[in-house]
């Protein structure tokens, strides 16, 4: 896969990245009055939009960023707020509109740079991310530098080295996706970011790009798809994760069952901390075992 297409996913952790990263104390003119004039304060409008967006609900962000950039509206971290969560949404030419405006306010913030490389990104226009990730590197911005560096390491290794990572000489070492013992076809392989309790499974939100501020678990679910089972299955998972050179970071071992009469399950594990900083940039492989077969696998960013 080009590295560039693995970006490629919601944009919803780069909302919250690049909100969390620019200090509140940094923004001019974005400071806290006193309690009872708090509705006619920039930072009272702003704040509520930075929880909003913080937690996904970036249509309350939105609306809260344009009660603040009334009282500032050459504010370059609210345009560059509303256009990050316009760009959750999908609404791209809008949030563009709005970095830009970021951008001509301050044109010196490498943060503004890399987030409108990731919004250029996910639109699809990969030569106008890649102008704006170097201009974001040369300005100092850890992550577009991080990400170039990725970039032109794992590129090239698509058809040089891949198949020797994984050595397609031993059959075990491709997955298979199929457990003969029941007859079972791996269907999906999904990750998501999660606390210690897992969301409902329809309010999980997946994705294969994480940010390393926000990131707590990131969480693996495995699809299945069988005949009609007459009894209950039980299952031993196996999961190993490698970092980018191949070395394994964790691995661990999960129970699991299915139930009679059943014709799909899923069945998820995680690997993390309860608190938030805990993955380091990169990029990473998840391998699934069950009764000794590599049966999924695939990869995940952390930016």
């Amino acid at each position: 896969m080009n590295c560039l297409n693995k970006y490629l996913a919601l944009v919803g952790v780069i909302c919250v990245i690049c909100i969390l990263m620019i200090p509140f104390s940094s923004y001019a003119g974005v400071t806290s009055k006193k309690e009872n004039a708090a509705e006619n304060d920039i930072a009272y409008w702003f704040n509520k939009g930075i929880i909003n967006a913080t937690y996904g609900n970036n249509k309350a962000a939105i609306k809260y960023f344009n009660k603040a950039i009334k009282f500032g509206s050459e504010n370059a971290a609210v345009n560059f707020n509303i256009g990050i969560c316009q760009g959750e949404l999908g609404q791209y030419q809008e949030a563009l509109s709005f970095i830009n405006k970021a951008i001509e306010i301050d044109p010196e913030k490498a943060l503004y740079y890399y987030g409108r490389g990731r919004v250029a990104l996910l639109s699809g226009n990969t030569g106008k991310s890649l102008e704006d990730f170097k201009r974001a590197a040369a300005l100092g911005s850890r992550d577009a530098q991080n990400y170039l560096q990725d970039t032109l390491r794992f590129e090239p290794k698509e058809d040089n080295t891949e198949k020797q990572k994984l050595n397609l000489s031993k059959v075990s070492e491709i997955p298979t996706n199929y457990i003969p013992s029941f007859n079972a076809k791996v269907a999906e392989l999904h990750f998501f970011e999660t606390g210690p309790y897992l969301p409902p499974y329809n309010k999980r939100k997946y994705n294969k790009i994480f940010s390393a501020v926000t990131t707590r678990y990131i969480a693996w679910e495995l699809n299945l798809k069988f005949q009609k089972l007459s009894s209950r299955k039980d299952l031993e998972i196996k999961s190993k994760y490698y970092r980018s050179d191949g070395s394994i970071m964790a691995q661990q071992i999960d129970y699991s069952f299915i139930k009679p009469d059943s014709t799909w399950s899923w069945h998820i594990s995680s690997w993390g901390s309860k608190d938030p900083g805990s993955w380091k940039v990169g990029d990473y492989r998840l391998d699934l075992y069950i009764e000794d077969n590599k049966v999924a696998s695939d990869t995940f960013s952390v930016y």
